[in-house]
């Protein structure tokens, strides 16, 4: 690994440096790294042509009463903090890089075919608002595609809330600071480990700390494989319990991501705040489970000289992003970059090209004014009689429903007087009649036949199949009827939709003996 350092990293440093984004002053860099509740920010600077660069660093708390960064009170506490870093460095470029901890962006890491990647990036940013850990609104999905072959990609995504983008802007901008970029803390740190002269070629954990949740990644071959949260606020105390109890899921999804058997996670790197990485390595030593190391400053290989406040204060995402910005040459940087959607939704000033595009088109536009005035007259004359008609619709719904109504009651009555007739007297039309007063509203005859003058089989249809039963129910209710007997019933189709047929019998004895039995209507049909 070491003779691969030498031949791709080693690089004299006047070549390292990105041409591509050098400062405005070439002397001086600035990161940012902003936790749940500290700042500390890291400057890289040159005294002199041809003289190494100096890291210095300076920590301190933003957060003093505000109870979220989103609010009038984070922001200006945030602010105060920025202008605190800038008199303190003194800074002669308005350019800074930033770096955001667990608290405020997730991270996502995706290895696949070209088609898979492009999918699951695109199912993330549909789901990017279930990311409710980083606060109610809109969230903000950044991703960097690197491709691996002509068929594969890597790509890493970082999601963040648009309104905490927004306040770091603003509080930057009230410092006079321009943000050049924003990447998540373990993508960051994960850049800085793999300048560690140990680093293994197997999979391995990297956990950074602070006072919220830990931040736990997988790496492998200078990639993040995965971001794990686990569910709530977890002790650093606690860490081994909790990495014991998730590692087999840990495996299995570093497997998937590799495409190969899930590998045996042992090494693992703590970084973050110092009280809680002690905490954290001092219950790793009791357990004895993993291979525990404390990643330092120190141990970052570059051609930087770390001053004494930067051995104490600074980071291991803040120098990953001073390896990002300040010492990879050319390339493009490797992590996904937040001001990107900052960047996307600002627009430069429209105004002097409107202007210079608005003389040809004058007389044009005045004619337009023209058409408009008249269209929106003629518009209005529409508006009103279409306010009428509105006024008119419900009318013309009842009325067509009555025509139809109508309709139907004439069709079944010039149907139920064709078999009165063709009964004869007196037996047709009473029981037609009778018959008439048993159906429900929702049932029709098609066929009526009577035997010896005293049996009658019944085919008819329904709209409903209860409406079948209501009929037989109030054919039993009636006095005029008897021995009333549902031979059978079938589902069918009409025009009008789905119908219900039915064969029933019953006798007329007892109408035959009471002919001037008086017709009782029994069913409450229209």
């Amino acid at each position: 690994m070491s003779d691969r350092r030498e031949t791709q990293e080693r690089r004299d440093k006047n070549e390292r440096r990105r041409h591509a984004r050098r400062l405005a002053n070439d002397d001086q860099g600035l990161v940012l790294e902003l936790n749940g509740s500290e700042l500390s920010a890291v400057e890289l600077q040159r005294v002199g042509a041809g003289s190494p660069e100096t890291v210095s660093a300076i920590k301190m708390t933003w957060r003093k009463e505000a109870t979220t960064l989103n609010s009038e009170t984070g922001m200006q506490e945030l602010t105060e903090a920025i202008q605190v870093v800038a008199k303190h460095f003194n800074l002669q470029t308005p350019v800074v890089h930033l770096v955001l901890s667990g608290e405020f962006c997730v991270t996502r890491a995706i290895r696949g075919t070209n088609e898979e990647v492009r999918a699951e990036l695109q199912r993330l940013s549909q789901r990017s608002r279930l990311y409710l850990s980083l606060g109610p609104g809109e969230k903000v999905i950044v991703s960097k595609t690197r491709t691996l072959d002509a068929r594969h990609q890597y790509a890493l995504a970082a999601v963040c809330n648009s309104k905490t983008l927004s306040t770091i802007q603003l509080a930057a901008e009230s410092t006079g600071l321009h943000i050049a970029s924003i990447e998540p803390a373990l993508s960051a740190a994960n850049r800085a480990i793999c300048r560690i002269s140990d680093v293994p070629e197997t999979p391995y954990l990297l956990i950074h700390l602070d006072e919220s949740t830990p931040d736990i990644g997988v790496c492998h071959g200078g990639q993040l494989l995965l971001d794990y949260r686990p569910g709530g606020r977890a002790n650093p105390a606690e860490l081994p319990a909790l990495l014991s109890e998730h590692l087999n899921r840990l495996q299995r999804h570093t497997g998937r991501q590799l495409h190969a058997p899930p590998p045996e996670l042992r090494k693992v790197y703590l970084c973050g705040q110092e009280n809680s990485v002690e905490a954290a390595l001092e219950s790793f030593a009791k357990q004895g489970q993993f291979e525990v190391s404390r990643a330092t400053v120190e141990q970052v290989d570059a051609t930087w000289t770390l001053g004494e406040s930067a051995s104490r204060q600074a980071g291991i995402p803040a120098l990953g992003a001073l390896l990002s910005n300040f010492f990879m040459g050319d390339s493009e940087p490797d992590g996904p970059n937040l001001m990107e959607h900052i960047i996307a939704s600002t627009r430069e000033p429209l105004k002097p090209t409107l202007i210079r595009s608005a003389i040809p088109i004058a007389a044009t536009l005045l004619v337009a004014a023209v058409i408009g005035m008249l269209n929106q007259h003629m518009q209005s004359d529409i508006d009103a009689l279409q306010a009428n008609l509105d006024e008119l619709a419900p009318a013309q719904a009842r009325a067509t429903e009555l025509r139809l109504q109508l309709m139907s009651s004439q069709a079944k009555l010039t149907e139920i007087k064709t078999v009165a007739e063709q009964l004869g007297k007196p037996l047709g039309s009473h029981l037609i009649e009778q018959l008439g007063n048993c159906m429900p509203g929702d049932v029709w005859l098609s066929h009526l036949n009577v035997t010896n003058g005293t049996a009658v089989q019944i085919q008819g249809s329904s709209f409903l199949e209860a409406g079948v039963y209501d009929f037989v129910h109030w054919l039993e209710q009636s006095p005029a009827f008897a021995e009333v007997a549902l031979k059978s019933t079938s589902a069918g189709s009409s025009k009008s939709g789905p119908i219900t047929g039915f064969n029933l019998e019953l006798d007329v004895a007892k109408f035959n003996d009471q002919t001037d039995l008086p017709v009782e209507k029994v069913a409450h049909n229209e």
